[in-house]
């Protein structure tokens, strides 16, 4: 399943953010595997950067890239930079449907 249809899915009230046992299933839909309550605490630190203790959908997006150590811009993961790329069918740079 793609990272952001993920979130859509594991956003069970449909609010258009993931509290903690939402952010578990979320995990749990891209692993195939339970995550550790553990793992799913720290990751919510990492990811919640307002610290409201739900993570909104930029807050998502900004967790699955990273920054390029040139230019300081954040850049899609190799893995979902492949996934986007094939679904960008005519390589504008967006998800074509």
């Amino acid at each position: 399943m793609r990272p952001w249809a993920a979130f859509s899915a594991s956003d069970i009230n449909n609010d258009n953010s993931l509290d903690i046992a939402e952010l578990s299933k979320l995990f749990w839909v891209l692993d195939g595997v339970k995550p550790d309550q553990s793992r799913v605490e720290r990751e919510m630190k990492i990811i919640d950067d307002d610290g409201s203790g739900e993570i909104d959908r930029l807050e998502w997006m900004m967790y699955l890239v990273t920054p390029d150590p040139d230019s300081g811009l954040a850049v899609f993961d190799l893995n979902l930079r492949e996934l986007f790329n094939r679904h960008d069918k005519n390589k504008d740079g967006m998800i074509n449907t």
